[in-house]
């Protein structure tokens, strides 16, 4: 997914458009007001120094909210993203490859290859099964 068409909260990274709509789907009854309430519960999870332990919980039980279908995987939407800058005060880290689930960054990628000046920009101009 192109960075310059999406939608993503800057502090989380948390593609927003993509986030709500899975929210919808995964749980039907879910309002505007709750799928905020889901986003903020989510981000303060994140701001936890607990090593991301409260966030894994959240996303992997259903309740109160399904944030991933673990019964049903294909009921989950799945992106991926290059270069999506995180941000911490003055640090900054930005990951070749970004996978997302459901909205949610939840797999990061680095794609090193020995003396490849042009970074990702030449890791896309390989076919597939060249990369293996």
């Amino acid at each position: 997914m192109p960075l310059s068409q999406a939608i993503w909260d800057k502090k989380t990274n948390i593609f927003t458009d993509i986030f709500n709509e899975s929210l919808s789907r995964l749980n039907p009854d879910i309002t505007e007001y709750g799928q905020k309430v889901a986003f903020d519960d989510l981000t303060l999870a994140l701001d936890n120094e607990d090593l991301g332990k409260r966030f894994y919980e959240m996303i992997t039980t259903n309740f109160p909210v399904k944030y991933i279908d673990f019964e049903d995987f294909g009921n989950n939407s799945f992106h991926v993203v290059t270069e999506l800058p995180y941000i911490n005060d003055n640090e900054e880290f930005r990951p070749d490859i970004t996978l997302l689930v459901n909205g949610m960054p939840l797999v990061f990628i680095e794609v090193n290859k020995p003396n490849n000046r042009d970074g990702i920009l030449a890791e896309r101009a390989l076919p597939f099964f060249e990369k293996m």
